[in-house]
């Protein structure tokens, strides 16, 4: 009958709303608890009713999960994974690695991806979606987020220092911190924290969020731009946009999904659909970045369709900021090192 009941409201509360003129629609998952296997007094009873809706959102939206042992136990794993990650902050224990922007014809390197490694201790046996998935429902992804801003803003400072001038620098933003209020003026005063100017940053969202600020306008997208930062949609293709909010949108390029660069090679509609993702941005007047270049057929195919910069395995791995200048210098950049 709990079943039967929470079925049925998941069905009603999933019907899209109209709300000021907007259609939108909620994913909903529920939890359930049953008196008196699972708690014969209220708020043990709710807690776990509440663990086993936690459970549930790591299913698809419409999930409905009992509450069990098993849950019991993983929702005290989530607790300790939580702790870790606090302190993990807390200590400094979080690192950065730098992937090289290839420019597509010459393999110069152009600009670094700011890439987030998780401490060991907090690693473990996790994944790293499992981790990111808890940063973010526990609103931790914000200050970790702001931690990989402060830190990279202040490395690429380092290099212009160096004699890196042009360097350019992209880190990705998640939809927590995308959603916040005072995202403009909080990486402005990064920005201004750490001495380096707005246009040699590079900020990557990703395509729901593109989509979800189409509906107020672009309201987000314009303050960041405002700041004369440059804005990429990070993963292209992999999630519904459509091209007309990529259209009017403030963006300034794509960085397309490994998924299409790598399909290319297999047949000639995957082939076609990435010629065609490529041409349909330049029309846009967007740059075009392909990440996940892992072999020289697939360089010289996204440099023939006119790809503008590309990122992957092929040029280098992730690599630590001393090690990262020391590919600069080197000027591996001019060839794939596989």
């Amino acid at each position: 009958d709990a079943e039967s009941v929470a079925e049925r409201l998941i069905q009603l509360m999933q019907q899209p709303a109209d709300i000021e003129g907007k259609t939108l629609s909620a994913q909903i998952y529920a939890g359930i608890g049953l008196f008196p296997q699972d708690g014969s007094e209220a708020e043990v009873l709710s807690a776990n009713a509440y663990a086993a809706m936690e459970e549930a959102r790591s299913g698809q939206p419409g999930n409905i999960c009992f509450h069990s042992g098993t849950v019991k136990l993983r929702t005290l794993q989530r607790q300790d994974l939580e702790l870790e990650l606090k302190s993990a902050l807390e200590t400094g224990s979080f690192t950065l690695n730098y992937l090289p922007i290839v420019d597509a014809v010459s393999h110069e390197v152009r600009s670094v991806e700011a890439l987030l490694r998780w401490p060991d201790s907090v690693m473990g046996s996790h994944s790293t979606s499992k981790i990111i998935g808890l940063a973010e429902r526990t609103g931790l992804i914000v200050p970790i987020g702001e931690w990989v801003l402060r830190e990279s803003f202040g490395q690429l400072r380092a290099w212009h220092d160096a004699g890196w001038s042009q360097m350019r620098l992209a880190v990705n933003i998640s939809m927590q911190e995308f959603s916040r209020p005072d995202i403009a003026p909080r990486i402005a005063a990064l920005m201004l924290e750490a001495g380096i100017q707005p246009e040699y940053v590079d900020l990557e969202i990703t395509e729901k969020m593109l989509a979800r600020d189409a509906m107020t306008g672009f309201q987000v997208l314009d303050t960041l731009k405002a700041l004369g930062i440059r804005l990429h949609v990070d993963d292209y293709g992999t999630a519904a946009c459509s091209l007309a909010q990529v259209s009017h949108s403030p963006i300034d390029g794509i960085k397309l999904d490994n998924s299409l660069v790598s399909a290319a090679e297999c047949c000639a509609q995957d082939h076609a659909a990435c010629h065609a993702a490529i041409a349909s941005a330049h029309a846009l007047g967007l740059a075009v970045i392909a990440e996940g270049v892992e072999t020289q057929k697939q360089a010289d195919g996204l440099q023939a369709f006119g790809c503008d910069m590309l990122q992957g395995f092929f040029f280098t791995r992730p690599l630590e900021a001393c090690a990262a200048q020391e590919y600069f210098e080197s000027g591996q950049g001019d060839h794939g090192d596989g």
